[in-house]
């Protein structure tokens, strides 16, 4: 190994940063539930906004609309002792509610349970 300053050191065969097929770095992985809302957002027919309705968001998750409400009411702040790991955070505007990408995102990362298999 090569530890001369000012020189980057090189990495024995067995310990080299994984690549890809073009020799680039591989790009670093997604925070968990990232990768599976954009996954779920194309088999639902729809494109990655801002903010949601519950009614994309029950398309996007597999669920009524009236469950999303749910999960919804449930939701606490972080930090809260017994918090409802089934809680989803959204915005009112006006009447309406709106559920934050990264929400569901964060939503997919904690819940196992409503996931199903998109293939």
């Amino acid at each position: 190994m090569n530890l001369r300053p000012g020189v980057p050191p090189r990495f024995p065969p067995a310990v080299r940063p994984p690549r890809g097929p073009h020799g680039e770095p591989d790009a670093p992985a997604e925070p968990d539930g990232r990768a599976e809302l954009a996954a779920r957002i194309r088999a639902a027919g729809l494109r990655p906004q801002v903010d949601y309705t519950t009614g994309e968001a029950a398309r996007i998750l597999g669920t009524s609309r009236e469950t999303v409400r749910q999960m919804i009411i449930r939701w606490e702040p972080p930090g809260v002792p017994g918090r409802h790991p089934d809680g989803l955070f959204a915005r009112r505007l006006r009447t309406h509610r709106r559920i934050p990408h990264e929400a569901l995102a964060d939503w997919l990362a904690r819940n196992t349970a409503y996931r199903r298999d998109l293939g």
